[in-house]
């Protein structure tokens, strides 16, 4: 995965932050959200995660045909 944009409001919800990645392949997807869930360490950051949250959006989409 890579980390193209991490975004936070500068007018508005102040508390929203966005963070765009980019993957090679759409089974990338499953294999790093796996990774990540079977890793001890992360598992105990994620249990703190709704702490800090009141939710999260994951949407998956691609790139239009004008995207550079």
């Amino acid at each position: 995965w890579k980390l193209v944009y991490g975004l936070q409001a500068l007018v508005g919800d102040l508390t929203e932050i966005m963070h765009l990645w980019e993957v090679e392949d759409f089974a990338d997807i499953a294999t790093g959200l796996n990774a990540a869930f079977s890793d001890a360490e992360m598992g105990r950051s994620l249990a703190r995660l709704p702490d800090f949250m009141n939710k999260e959006v994951l949407q998956i989409m691609v790139k239009t045909p004008y995207s550079p």
